[in-house]
């Protein structure tokens, strides 16, 4: 297998077919077709299943797409550190990052990494926590901003910030009516309050299933949504609350329909990472990328 090869199938895999593949590649299906059943017959076996939609692996072709990955990374790898010897001021950078996090936290990083590296090119990949940190455990991005529960052992976390969650309040709520706004509360205190809420299995929404649980509350979810930015809105919008990390506070220009409230409870703080896979070569500029990241954030 050569890394043309490893690619190709990476490729192949990622598109969910062949014709996608082929498109993405820039070269003929009938090619990548013969390419394809080129290497199943030197090696006497089928890496995918036709027939499903979309393509999918037989067994020996995970076995295939696992020695890919490691040839595709240790070609970058190399690729990179050459070019650190040769040039440390080119190259590209694959940040994972959620999209309320890129809102906030980007155009206070990027500018001061542009300025310093402007021949470095930055590839944004904006998607859940967990599902970017699933990228860096396989090697598809570079540095990952993420919020696990637990910590992976193929990564390595840098932590970026502690940060405790909030509870966001309209204005017109009872509870921002009966409590002085920016005062610390149980969560129990707001049980009788509209919540929007986000989707399960997002971090916020893990939290805050975690205090309800802890109450033992059941309040009511009028909405369910994949932003925090999305459910801080409705919330002011529907005289309703919704869980907020405290840190994106800063970042709103105006509170005057809205308010907010510490809730009361340390396991209900959460570490904000920022990671990379133990397995990449780490060039200068993406070590300086999270020096930068740590002082923003200092």
């Amino acid at each position: 297998m050569n890394s043309r090869q490893a690619q190709y199938i990476l490729t192949v895999l990622e598109e969910g077919s062949i014709s996608n593949a082929a498109k993405k590649l820039y070269i003929s299906q009938p090619s990548l077709s013969q390419m394809i059943h080129s290497i199943e017959h030197n090696l006497n076996i089928r890496i995918f299943n036709r027939h499903t939609t979309p393509i999918s692996l037989t067994f020996a072709g995970t076995k295939y797409v696992e020695a890919a990955k490691k040839i595709v990374t240790i070609n970058r790898n190399l690729t990179t550190a050459l070019s650190e010897i040769n040039d440390e001021t080119h190259g590209v950078i694959r940040v994972g990052i959620s999209i309320h996090r890129s809102m906030y936290l980007l155009p206070k990083i990027l500018p001061l990494f542009t300025d310093k590296y402007p021949d470095v090119a930055i590839q944004l990949i904006e998607d859940s926590s967990a599902k970017i940190e699933e990228l860096a455990l396989n090697e598809e991005i570079d540095l990952a901003f993420v919020n696990p529960e637990q910590q992976l052992e193929e990564l390595e976390y840098v932590l970026l910030q502690k940060e405790r969650m909030v509870l966001f309040s309209s204005i017109n709520t009872e509870l921002a009516k009966r409590i002085t706004p920016k005062s610390e509360i149980l969560i129990s205190d707001a049980k009788d309050e509209k919540f929007i809420a986000l989707h399960p299995g997002q971090g916020v929404r893990v939290i805050q299933d975690k205090m309800f649980s802890e109450a033992t509350i059941s309040p009511k979810i009028v909405v369910e949504t994949k932003s925090v930015e999305v459910a801080r809105r409705l919330a002011i919008a529907c005289k309703a609350v919704t869980i907020y990390p405290e840190t994106m506070l800063d970042k709103l220009e105006s509170l005057n329909d809205s308010t907010y409230f510490p809730i009361t409870g340390e396991q209900f703080k959460r570490n904000f990472y920022l990671c990379h896979n133990k397995n990449l070569y780490l060039a200068k500029f993406m070590k300086e990328f999270i020096t930068i990241t740590q002082a923003v954030l200092k």
